[in-house]
């Protein structure tokens, strides 16, 4: 939760191999899966010979390639059906194929690089970080009936079906509890993947391995997304208003992820020892990847071009990094002190309303004190504070005040909030009660227990409202006149 992953330089490497895109002619349509056509793959072409004609390969296979721990087998011994092994990867949420296509040197590279990182970071700092995560996000999932029942969630999904309506989804009764709770059952699976992968202590840093990563990481991750969009697919179907939408048609076509892939048509030409053309064709569009050979690997030329200097860079940057995150030791360690109370709050609520609170406290806190932490206040709003703490609290007096009671009372009340940036709204009096609206108050229990100046206080969760009720003012003796000081002279 306040960490910055080196994943990213080595994924960008791995995932981002780009081959599909638009432009060039188009090929002899041959499906990238289903049954191959009897043909076979044309004879390298000698140099300085005319090109070969496009050579269809068919359908590649669908089983997984046997490999060590390093993996580096692939059946995939021509450029096209490297490619057609790629696709079959993706489709397949088979990741841990497409570690198999890299050349050794490559892995061997990758891992060196999450290795050396996991060497330098700060352990206490990054495996506390994940544990923290880790107990946030089991504890959401264990209270999971809870965390419907709240107002914050109540409001969010009054939000969403207010905003599909405007959308123009019409009506959306059928997005209830228990459909919200299907439709987010997937994302919560991948959560629980992000905190348990390779990448989620030091020691699995200190060993980390690519292809594990790819199997047990990355390719969960693809499978708990594409169920997300089925199953909202699946569901936005069903729908009424969209069967009628042209827009909303097109795009349930376009994310249904079988039809796309079996509208792909792979082709390889222009084919020599260690270089290659391969088309593909994908919805009406067609792009040239030029391929070339490396320690037996077929992969596309950019790649190989630019992999060693992307490396050597990351490489470099690997002490910078570290630093970076190791220089936040001192604040991260103590916001994670205080806000392990809060997770632990929700950990031990019983009732509803005890866990209401709790978790309206830590979901309001807890990101503040991490975005503080890591100098961006600002970040706090990303990660969930914003809409909480932009929502007032209501002070409610159930006993009559003066005007001048009321001044000292909201000064009281001023004192009390740790934010400066606080707006409290002009009074409301309706009969002898009178209401306020303080924003922001990032804990309204904990606000509510500071009031030590009030006759009684109570806070009510479901109204995010605090009650008070004053203490009488005190009665102002006056004394008789002196019978001397009334006389007349």
């Amino acid at each position: 939760m306040s960490v910055r992953l080196i994943a990213v330089p080595a994924l960008s490497v791995l995932i981002s191999v780009s081959f599909i895109g638009c432009g060039g002619d188009d090929p002899a349509p041959v499906a990238a899966t289903g049954t191959a056509p009897a043909t076979t793959p044309s004879a390298p072409t000698a140099p300085g010979a005319a090109p070969a004609t496009p050579s269809f390969s068919g359908a590649p296979s669908f089983s997984t390639p046997t490999s060590s721990s390093g993996g580096t087998t692939s059946n995939a011994e021509t450029p096209d059906a490297v490619v057609k092994q790629f696709l079959s990867a993706v489709e397949n949420n088979q990741y841990e194929r497409i570690w198999d296509l890299l050349p050794r040197s490559y892995q061997n590279q990758i891992n060196e690089l999450f290795q050396e990182f996991g060497a330098q970071v700060d352990a206490e700092l990054w495996d506390k970080s994940f544990n923290m995560m880790n107990r946030y996000v089991r504890t959401m999932l264990t209270k999971e009936e809870m965390v419907y029942q709240t107002p914050e969630m109540q409001e969010q999904l009054s939000s969403m079906k207010s905003m599909a309506t405007m959308a123009g989804a019409g009506s959306v009764d059928w997005l209830t509890v228990e459909k919200f709770r299907k439709l987010s059952e997937p994302m919560n699976k991948l959560s629980i993947v992000l905190i348990n992968s390779e990448i989620s202590s030091t020691a699995k840093l200190k060993s980390f391995d690519g292809r594990a990563f790819f199997a047990k990481t990355v390719s969960p991750i693809a499978e708990n997304l594409r169920l997300f969009v089925e199953l909202l697919v699946a569901e936005a179907a069903q729908v009424e208003e969209l069967k009628s939408n042209p827009q909303a048609q097109m795009f349930l076509q376009q994310a249904d992820i079988g039809k796309f892939f079996d509208g792909i048509y792979v082709t390889a030409t222009n084919i020599e020892e260690d270089s290659a053309v391969v088309v593909i064709k994908a919805m009406d569009n067609s792009t040239e990847i030029n391929m070339v050979k490396v320690e037996g690997k077929w992969i596309p030329q950019s790649m190989a071009g630019m992999f060693s200097l992307s490396m050597g860079m990351a490489k470099a940057q690997i002490p910078m990094m570290a630093q970076q995150v190791n220089m936040l030791k001192d604040r991260i360690l103590p916001a994670l002190e205080e806000v392990e109370p809060l997770v632990a709050a929700v950990q031990k609520a019983k009732t509803q309303e005890e866990f209401n609170t709790a978790y309206a406290a830590m979901n309001s806190e807890a990101p503040q004190l991490i975005a503080n932490s890591l100098g961006m206040p600002g970040l706090s709003a990303m990660l969930g504070a914003g809409a909480v703490q932009v929502s007032p609290v209501t002070i409610e007096l159930k006993s009559e005040i003066s005007e001048a009671e009321l001044g000292k009372l909201i000064e009281q009340l001023e004192g009390l909030t740790e934010v400066p940036e606080k707006t409290i709204s002009l009074p409301r009096r309706s009969g002898a009660s009178v209401t306020i609206e303080m924003t922001p108050v990032l804990n309204p229990q904990k606000f509510a227990d500071a009031i030590q100046f009030a006759k009684s206080v109570e806070y009510d969760a479901t109204r995010r409202t605090i009650l008070l009720e004053l203490e009488p003012p005190a009665e102002v003796e006056t004394a008789e006149p002196k019978e001397s000081e009334t006389a007349n002279p």
